[in-house]
């Protein structure tokens, strides 16, 4: 009878060991998943994270999970990484450590109308939380400039958002007047999956012509002063996607945008201006490319009226703001500021 007793109380604590070893087993043993999903990754293209550590659909289990974590952790791009299933699915969830790439230029040229030009040019993802930010500064003897840009994308559902600035004086000894522009431009955005976008924007626009040269046209004279007034921007765009055209980096791709600007609403001296810029990049060895680059426009009064010296001198710039805006696109692009694995 002793027995007995002794027996039937160890039998809940068999149970239980056989309950846990069941689960310890069960954990061990492989699940087949049909597909893997990356999440998280903002500036790392997904295929490249998983073809990093060969994560591929198949069957794993928790130590091949484990593995999978550990390998990508390994890469140093990563702030946490979480492999785990769901259903039929491998989902690998990231954090970049790297969230905030950007990069600063410093150029030296000479243009054969400005002379001796110093740019200095700077840009950051996530400059602000979501937003892409940019400062563009070109410094000559008769020109200097001071450009910004602001783009958050998916800012109101499907639409960008983005906001340019400007703010440009000439004074060219050619030209007999000094001209400054000060230019605000917020605009929407809608992207296209094929690599082409719709833009319409609003803004506002001063150009202000002064120190007339004693000898100058009489028309300069007549045109001395401030004009500002709203305008509209309706534009265009596209552009194909270079990490699909043969690898990442320093690969062909083709950019072309077209602007429509319709000036001066609002007043007697309505200006309508066409902008079109299209850009080739080729390449010509893994880190060698070939650009090449065209811009033309015209500008034309209206309503009887003649274009303004004031218009013309500064409509033509060696940035326009479609140039602006594609770079601030650049993360739909080439990604060329974004971090990469490299195993």
């Amino acid at each position: 009878m002793a027995v007995f007793l002794n027996l039937h109380r160890a039998a809940p604590a068999v149970l239980i060991a056989a309950a846990a070893g069941s689960v310890f087993v069960g954990s061990l043993q492989a699940r087949p998943y049909s597909a893997v999903e990356v999440r998280g990754a903002e500036f790392i293209a997904a295929d490249d994270i998983a073809a990093a550590c060969e994560v591929v659909a198949g069957e794993y289990d928790s130590s091949d999970m484990s593995a999978v974590r550990e390998c990508l952790m390994s890469s140093g791009q990563f702030r946490s990484v979480e492999v785990r299933g769901e259903g039929a699915t491998l989902v690998v969830e990231v954090s970049e450590l790297n969230d905030r790439p950007g990069r600063v230029e410093v150029g030296l040229a000479y243009d054969s109308r400005d002379g001796a030009t110093l740019n200095l040019y700077f840009e950051r993802y996530n400059l602000f939380p979501g937003t892409f930010g940019s400062i563009d500064l070109r410094f000559a003897e008769e020109v200097q400039s001071f450009r910004t840009s602001l783009y958050r994308a998916d800012a109101f559902g499907d639409l960008d958002f983005g906001i340019d600035t400007e703010i440009r004086k000439t004074s060219y000894s050619d030209q007999g007047f000094t001209a400054k522009r000060v230019l605000v431009e917020p605009y929407l955005a809608l992207p296209f999956a094929s690599g082409g976008r719709a833009e319409l924007g609003v803004g506002y626009r001063r150009d202000d012509m002064t120190d007339v040269a004693a000898g100058s046209s009489v028309l300069f004279g007549r045109e001395m002063g401030v004009i500002d007034a709203p305008y509209v921007r309706l534009g265009v765009s596209f552009s194909s996607n270079p990490s699909k055209n043969g690898g990442a980096g320093f690969v062909t791709g083709l950019s072309l945008s077209l602007d429509q600007y319709f000036w001066g609403l609002g007043t007697d001296q309505k200006t309508y201006e066409t902008r079109i810029e299209a850009d080739a990049r080729f390449a010509l060895a893994e880190k060698t490319s070939l650009l090449v680059g065209l811009r033309g426009g015209i500008v034309s009064g209206q309503n009887g009226h003649n274009t303004r010296a004031l218009t013309v001198s500064l409509s033509v710039g060696p940035i326009s703001g479609a140039s602006r805006r594609a770079a601030s696109a650049r993360k739909t692009a080439t990604g060329s500021s974004a971090p990469t694995i490299t195993m």
